[in-house]
């Protein structure tokens, strides 16, 4: 097919590509006979073979906002930008539609609770996981150990008064971004039975409450702290630190804060003195101060404020 504007300068000529519904063009001079051309020929070829297709009619919906809901998008060029060269080097740019296609993803698992029905009571069926707005249905497997399982809105029910479970199938249904999910759990039935001991009466020194045979009274008393000597402590001041309360006695270890430990004694079972030097050496922070012997543990009631 020759289109030629005049014989002298330039015309088009196209060939039908049986492939594709659209024609190949190339600008070729007017004294060039029609015949085939190759993409390397640079006398005669001035243009590159282009391709044009006719568009259809579509339907145009545009987004302030990439699409995220599943689906196919006709995606429309516009704007061509030029990584080198120039536009005024081409006309008549056309723009070629092409698509989108978001896909619908797997939600997250379903997750039951096996747990937590009591024998004679309504038991709500409790689900986690899934995405997606798929409504959530329920069927019974007719697999339990358990006669008389039913459901009616979300709740399980067992006419047989006893421990055991109904099996049943949960289904999240899909919606536009979601397929759908399925769990199947066996659902169970506890009873709680109160097994405590009876009571049973005692004489003596002694009380009996099945198997108990008797009581121990310990007059033992753990140490306490009810007092510092200061409440912030410099270490670069040297000197004796003092920490008074009673249980003072046999081997104590005093713990500052951060668990760090000194071996400590006490004369009278009331106070304890120990050296700011020996506190710095151990690399003790600000914080509660607890004193420990073989009778148990006291914990200073206000903190011990440590300074360089």
């Amino acid at each position: 097919i020759g289109l030629v504007n005049d014989s002298s300068l330039w015309g088009y000529w196209g060939s039908y590509q049986a492939s594709d519904t659209g024609y190949i063009g190339s600008l070729v001079t007017a004294q060039w006979a029609i015949g085939a051309t190759i993409k390397a020929e640079s006398a005669k070829n001035m243009t590159r073979p282009i391709r044009a297709f006719s568009e259809g009619g579509v339907t145009i919906t545009n987004y302030s906002s990439p699409p995220t809901d599943a689906g196919t998008y006709t995606v429309k060029a516009s704007g061509l930008t030029l990584t080198s060269g120039s536009l005024s080097d081409y006309q008549g740019i056309t723009y070629t539609d092409g698509s989108l296609l978001i896909n619908r993803a797997n939600q997250r698992p379903l997750n039951i609770f096996m747990y937590g029905g009591t024998v004679g009571l309504p038991y709500l069926i409790v689900l986690q996981g899934g995405d997606g707005t798929g409504v959530v249905t329920e069927t019974l497997t007719g697999v339990s150990s358990l006669s008389g399982c039913a459901l009616d809105n979300h709740y399980l029910t067992a006419t047989e008064q006893r421990q055991g479970f109904c099996e049943v199938r949960v289904v999240k249904a899909g919606d536009r971004n979601y397929f759908s999910e399925t769990q199947t759990a066996q659902l169970y039935f506890m009873a709680y039975v109160i097994n405590q001991p009876t009571s049973s009466s005692g004489s003596g020194a002694t009380i009996g409450l099945n198997g108990a045979t008797s009581l121990e009274t310990s007059t033992v008393q753990p140490p306490s702290i009810t007092g510092l000597s200061t409440s912030t402590l410099s270490l670069g001041a040297g000197g004796t630190f003092t920490i008074t309360g009673t249980g003072f006695t046999g081997s104590i270890t005093v713990k500052f804060w951060r668990n760090k430990s000194i071996s400590a004694t006490s004369s009278n079972g009331t106070t304890i003195d120990i050296p700011v030097s020996s506190i710095a050496s151990v690399g003790a922070t600000s914080g509660r101060i607890a004193v420990i012997t073989s009778a148990g543990e006291g914990i200073s009631v206000n903190s011990l404020t440590i300074t360089p």
